[in-house]
């Protein structure tokens, strides 16, 4: 499935393939592959978007976000925004 995404470019640090509501991110620099469920596909396709939200929900995506982090599947940029890595969509 083809994505719009406007993170792409050529040299893409990922692979992403939607599943359903769930999307899987292949590492290409380190051969590991993440599975994000739907809370975390819908907060990944978020990240650069101006969005908030309050208490539970906010501790949970902020959750979801530090995972990701680790993974190399988004970058903080300033204080609350976030970014997509590279990714080509296959």
């Amino acid at each position: 499935m083809t994505e719009n995404n406007p993170v792409h470019a050529p040299g893409a640090a990922f692979l992403a393939a939607a599943l359903d509501d769930e999307i899987v991110l292949l590492d290409l620099a380190r051969g590991q592959l993440i599975l994000l469920d739907r809370a975390a596909a819908r907060v990944w396709r978020a990240c650069g978007a101006a969005a908030t939200a309050g208490g539970r929900a906010e501790r949970r995506a902020t959750g979801i976000l530090r995972r990701l982090a680790r993974a190399g599947a988004v970058v903080r940029q300033g204080g609350d925004r976030w970014v997509q890595a590279r990714v080509r969509w296959i």
